[in-house]
């Protein structure tokens, strides 16, 4: 894959709409698709917002697969897995939503690395570890989808409850780079490989924008700018996240 290719979903420039509520995020871990056309309601309120649950204790799927990493590890690099590691044992707190960012650009950059050696990837590629290196992705991507519904929904909580979120989608996001690069190196067809790396891209730098706006709405009411704008990259990120659901849905090994 071409470098120009890659810099083409780095500079895709994304459409917005306005969203009234978070119902997709929630929804697609069901396989729902957002609806086309919404339109946000704003209402004026003195009433405290109610309280949301942050997620921290509800129940995941998926597991943290060591086999995982040692196809990354054995067929990539090891300071690939070791990335992944790295960003499992921290703990992301109020001060670093900024070090997030930065370690979601860590993981692009090496998704990056993995989708230009697949053409010379010479490994014995076995379709069970295909099939569970798929099936541990897509747990992780529903995941996903409940921790970027939390993540947006706790900034009108407060910072901390969010940090709660923040680390929480943050080790998931690592587990889906861990998961898809080992699903790509397991298939044959390479534009297929590169095609579902394409759009963890996408999801990737939706998140990161959904942060950054998450970060900058924190405790602020629902008409206000910040919010809104919030709503509207958390529509996106619903979007991206539903169309990675169906490639997986679709995806084979040959």
């Amino acid at each position: 894959m071409s470098k120009s290719s890659i810099r083409q979903i780095e500079s895709e420039e994304t459409n917005f709409r306005v969203y009234n509520n978070f119902d997709a995020l929630r929804d697609l871990s069901d396989g729902k698709t957002p609806p086309k056309e919404e339109t946000m309601v704003v209402t004026h309120t003195k009433s405290k917002p109610p309280v949301i649950p942050t997620g921290g204790d509800r129940e995941r799927k998926g597991s943290f697969s060591e086999e995982s990493h040692a196809v990354v590890r054995d067929s990539i690099s090891a300071s690939h897995s070791d990335s992944v590691k790295q960003i499992m044992a921290r703990t992301y707190k109020v001060e670093d939503f900024t070090s997030a960012t930065k370690d979601s650009d860590r993981l692009l950059s090496e998704l990056k690395q993995t989708m230009e050696t697949l053409k010379d990837s010479r490994i014995d590629r076995k379709s069970a570890q295909f099939d569970m290196c798929k099936d541990e992705l897509t747990n992780q991507v529903k995941n996903f989808v409940m921790d970027a519904k939390f993540l947006v929904s706790n900034a009108s909580q407060t910072k901390e409850k969010m940090a709660t979120n923040l680390n929480n989608s943050m080790h998931t996001l690592a587990r889906i780079f861990l998961h898809t690069q080992a699903t790509m190196i397991m298939m044959e067809a390479v534009h297929q490989a590169q095609h579902l790396g394409f759009e963890v891209i996408k999801v990737t730098n939706a998140y990161k924008s959904t942060v950054n706006a998450a970060q900058a709405a924190v405790g602020k009411p629902i008409g206000d700018p910040h919010m809104r704008y919030l709503m509207r990259q958390a529509t996106n990120l619903a979007q991206l996240i539903s169309g990675l659901l169906k490639t997986l849905k679709t995806l084979e090994q040959k």
